[in-house]
């Protein structure tokens, strides 16, 4: 009856905020957990490995180089969700090393659309030509729970989802275990793929069906979020800015899906892989004397 309740509210609601031309902004801070990581052998800590001060120095540049701070800028149906950009700052040193982590996709924006329920996004591929990935947007079996808390002085409710492991997760892992035997170094062994469960906290006070990243599908904004060991944390939102945003909506490229896009990258990549599975295009490191 609670669901029932909040999907006729969300109509009701989103009809008035389109008459009013409503626009919003939320800010998000991500964390990750950082799980079991090796900087040694795949199956102990090596005498040619790192020594226990700097693997701990190690872990806690990569902790810095997950917490990273995005910007949803949204409408009643469109949201365009991207990662801010900073000023460049020092990086940690670790025994005369310095590391700064990044990840493709995170440099151009997400748009989403919950009327049309696709997202499309403007991707380089590894040969620098722009793809329009053009995808339909997951649909999540949320259950609201009754629980409640605050966030930011919004009432908020709780939503569980979970995302059911696929036939080709599991033949991926397989290959990738099967790789990692026969490398002398693994920096992060492979994990058997499960089901996992998507933790959501939305708030009726702002009932637009958003959320960060590629989440969406409840009756009300999403201000945290929690998907395996990152989580999304809303800082702070703006409603009807008086300097309005347009929402662009991708047009460049090569039309392509996010299976097919994804599937040319790591054939790429798993070529560019040295014998131990790294991958030195995507990680920067610079020694220092």
């Amino acid at each position: 009856m609670k669901k029932i309740q909040l999907s006729i509210l969300l109509l009701f609601t989103t009809t008035m905020i389109i008459a009013q031309g409503f626009q919003g902004q939320a800010t998000y801070v991500s964390k990750r957990v950082l799980k079991d990581i090796s900087f040694g052998s795949a199956n102990k800590e090596s005498a040619g490995g790192m020594d226990a001060e700097t693997r701990k120095q190690m872990r806690e540049v990569m902790k810095k180089a997950f917490e990273k701070t995005y910007i949803l800028d949204f409408n009643a149906y469109e949201s365009s969700f991207l990662k801010e950009v900073a000023l460049a700052t020092p990086a940690a040193s670790t025994g005369g090393m310095s590391m700064s982590v990044s990840f493709s996709g995170e440099d151009t924006p997400l748009y989403k659309n919950t009327k049309t329920k696709q997202y499309l996004q403007e991707r380089e591929n590894y040969r620098d030509q722009i793809n329009l990935i053009t995808d339909n947007l997951s649909v999540y079996d949320w259950k609201i729970d009754g629980a409640t808390k605050k966030i930011g002085g919004y009432d908020c409710y709780k939503a569980v989802a979970i995302i059911k492991i696929t036939p080709k997760q599991m033949e991926d892992y397989k290959a990738r275990k099967l790789k990692e035997s026969k490398r002398k170094t693994v920096l992060r062994p492979a994990e058997e793929p499960k089901d996992e469960i998507v933790e959501a906290w939305f708030t009726n006070d702002i009932p637009v069906s958003h959320g960060p990243a590629t989440f969406w599908g409840l009756p009300g904004l999403i201000l945290e979020l929690t998907e395996g060991e990152i989580t999304y944390m809303c800082s702070k939102v703006v409603l009807n800015p008086k300097d309005k945003k347009t929402i662009a909506v991708p047009k460049k490229g090569k039309v392509i899906s996010q299976a097919d896009f994804d599937a040319t990258e790591k054939k790429y990549f798993d070529k560019m892989a040295n014998e131990d599975g790294v991958i030195i295009h995507e990680t920067k490191t610079e020694f220092k004397k």
